[in-house]
């Protein structure tokens, strides 16, 4: 249920809260109308009768007792008006703990930022705990952070819960050597808390690359609950990671059969789709995504690619013109541009193709589909200088994915100690522009070995790099110090 829903559901409790009472809005026009005052009642047509009269003390008794009962239901209006947000936010909480225990952390984030935005002033840590935690799923370590931080000064300093918070975002954020040990100790210590410490292991494995390590935890974690919508989400993230796209495809497939609602892992599988040309069934996932997402560049420029691939261009073409209108250099919209322009029936346009692709290339030098179509249109157009300049820079980010490749599913798994195959692949990730992976390969490989000198050096750069002078001077001073 999101906030729209929500609103209405709230706002039609209202209503009917009004529509119990007839039109004068309180009991006591109720009392004053009588039982006789219905439309049918014969008394309408009886004959008026002069009221006695009333003695003075009685008169002032009643007018005590009309103010008496206004002012009750003014009061109760008023409470009424100030609770009803406060029940709003309520509810909007335990519909955000709903969402998370579903592992739907956007629609989390948005009921919790009503209750954080009702609530300015609360000392609930909870909420904070839990804002956290969606963040964190959703990637935006930063933030999780600072209210990690909030909700432990509230709750007067570290605690058990924190601590394992504090684990579960460094994990996920990559820094599995330092936390890995201490969770898997706290998932035999609280069997509950095994699935969001198997999320976070397997989503901090696979950010460093350790994608075996992370295919163990996923199998191990399917093992005991086969249709677990997030494990599979990881497992076929993980197997298209390591060149399996077939099986990621098929894990996909399945979580949307249990949840169709997951538009993340739709758009994952229309990817892994087009990976394999399945262009037609990518375009059917990416047509009902658009629904919902509209004109998103990203997606039209998919979209526009399998159009393409199927023939339509015209209707590639569309999509490409609106998609550049909002971000004219928008890489894979420039990218799916040349390749029409490479692909038109009366002829290639070369020098269109050439000047989208240099763009691209600019904007992700590590782009193999890019370079690749570059080195192609500059082979048609008869530039072979520039030609083989191009095709030195293809071969070099093919020889380095394979390479990255073998270290991932053969090399570490047979030699996980070894730091030199650790430090390796740092270096490939650095070069990938991967540069939080490749921090913390090369922290991985000083772990195995403290006077590992070729990860002392490479970090000190990397520190220097990003102006932190005292984390530079610490790796330094290693490389000064004379060899063990």
């Amino acid at each position: 249920m999101n906030a729209r829903s929500d609103n209405a559901q709230q706002q039609g409790s209202e209503q009917r809260s009004e529509a119990s009472l007839p039109a004068g809005g309180s009991e006591a026009s109720v009392a004053e109308a009588g039982p006789s005052s219905g439309l049918g009642s014969s008394s309408v047509l009886a004959p008026p009768v002069e009221a006695a009269p009333s003695s003075p003390s009685r008169a002032v008794h009643s007018g005590r007792s009309s103010r008496r009962r206004w002012l009750r239901w003014g009061i109760l209006g008023l409470l009424l008006v100030l609770s009803g947000p406060q029940v709003g936010a309520a509810w909007r909480y335990f519909q955000a703990r709903r969402e998370l225990a579903a592992w739907r952390p956007g629609q989390a984030r948005q009921a919790l930022q009503f209750c954080l935005k009702l609530w300015p002033w609360s000392r609930w840590s909870a909420t904070h705990l839990l804002y956290a935690q969606a963040q964190r799923q959703l990637e935006d370590y930063d933030t999780a952070r600072q209210h990690l931080h909030f909700a432990q000064r509230l709750r007067g300093g570290a605690d058990e819960q924190t601590a394992l918070q504090w684990a579960l975002l460094e994990a996920s954020a990559g820094n599995v050597l330092e936390t890995e040990e201490y969770l898997q100790k706290q998932a035999d210590r609280w069997p509950e808390l095994r699935p969001l410490i198997w999320e976070a292991l397997a989503v901090g494995y696979f950010r460093v690359s350790r994608l075996p390590d992370a295919m163990s935890v996923l199998n191990h974690w399917l093992k005991r609950e086969p249709d677990q919508v997030r494990a599979l989400e990881l497992r076929g993230q993980t197997y298209i990671a390591g060149q399996g796209v077939s099986r990621g495809v098929e894990d996909y497939k399945r979580v949307l059969e249990l949840a169709p609602e997951r538009e993340l892992t739709r758009w994952k599988l229309a990817e892994a789709l087009i990976a394999l040309s399945a262009y037609q069934e990518a375009a059917g996932h990416l047509e009902i995504l658009r629904q919902k997402w509209h004109d998103d560049p990203t997606l039209l420029a998919h979209l526009a690619r399998c159009y393409n691939m199927l023939g339509r261009q015209d209707e590639a073409e569309h999509l490409l013109q609106i998609a550049l209108r909002q971000d004219p250099q928008h890489p894979l919209c420039l990218r799916t541009a040349a390749q029409i322009a490479l692909s038109q029936p009366q002829g290639p346009d070369l020098p269109r193709a050439i000047a989208a692709l240099r763009e691209v290339v600019r904007q992700r030098p590590t782009d193999y589909l890019a370079q690749q179509l570059l080195f192609q249109a500059l082979q048609h157009s008869g530039d072979t200088e520039a030609a083989r300049q191009q095709l030195a820079v293809v071969e070099s980010l093919r020889e380095r994915q394979a390479r990255l490749s073998e270290l991932q599913t053969r090399r570490l798994p047979e030699q996980p100690l070894n730091p030199a195959l650790h430090y390796e692949m740092a270096v490939l990730l650095l070069q990938n522009g991967q540069e939080a992976a490749a921090e913390n390969w090369l922290k991985s490989a000083l772990s195995l070995d403290p006077h590992f000198r070729p990860a002392h050096a490479t970090l000190a750069r990397l520190y220097e790099q990003r102006g932190e002078e005292g984390r530079a001077a610490f790796h330094r001073a290693f490389l000064q110090s004379p060899a063990p």
